[in-house]
């Protein structure tokens, strides 16, 4: 059997971040749940607002909690399911401090107001476009006019409309 104590270091840090996310978030929650009965419950501050804390709580346990949660489960359970030690331990533990420090970033920036608007995968932030950066490519340059970018939202198709799969009949 392999030795697995220098993996589980990185298991139980991954784990500690998942503790740490959930008191916070379900205090937020909390807080959420009075707002709906009270919503002038903590209405002095923009960052207590039912608009900033709902994204940051739903966000925020999903990808604090429950992401740390499963992806320590996951150090745990794979080495011992394939009989290996984990492979890089050392990056498993950098790959955790990144992983909440990013959770943490986009949180405060949530609470702050700087979002999409979005109730979940709030946290992706797509930058202002600027005259002249990529080469005139997207966004103009002084001697071609800006280009129509298609948004990421032109790519999907709209909800709703789009037609049903057609079904063969079945053939007696």
């Amino acid at each position: 059997m392999p030795d697995h104590k220098k993996g589980d270091s990185a298991v139980k840090l991954w784990l500690v971040f998942s503790l740490l996310w959930f008191p916070l978030f379900t205090s937020v929650g909390f807080i959420l749940a009075i707002k709906f009965f009270d919503p002038n419950f903590l209405t002095g501050e923009n960052a207590l607002t039912f608009g900033r804390l709902r994204p940051s709580h739903v966000n925020g346990v999903l990808f604090g909690f429950v992401s740390s949660a499963l992806i320590g489960a996951m150090l745990y359970e794979l080495p011992r399911l394939c009989r290996a030690p984990l492979f890089n331990p050392r990056l498993a533990r950098l790959a955790a401090a990144l992983w909440n420090g990013a959770v943490l970033a986009g949180i405060l920036l949530m609470i702050t107001g700087a979002t999409q608007g979005r109730e979940r995968a709030n946290v992706l932030h797509q930058p202002p476009r600027t005259r002249g950066t990529l080469s005139g490519r997207f966004t103009g340059s002084p001697s071609r006019p800006a280009s129509s970018s298609p948004s990421p939202e032109f790519l999907l198709p709209p909800l709703g409309h789009a037609s049903p799969p057609r079904i063969p009949p079945f053939p007696h």
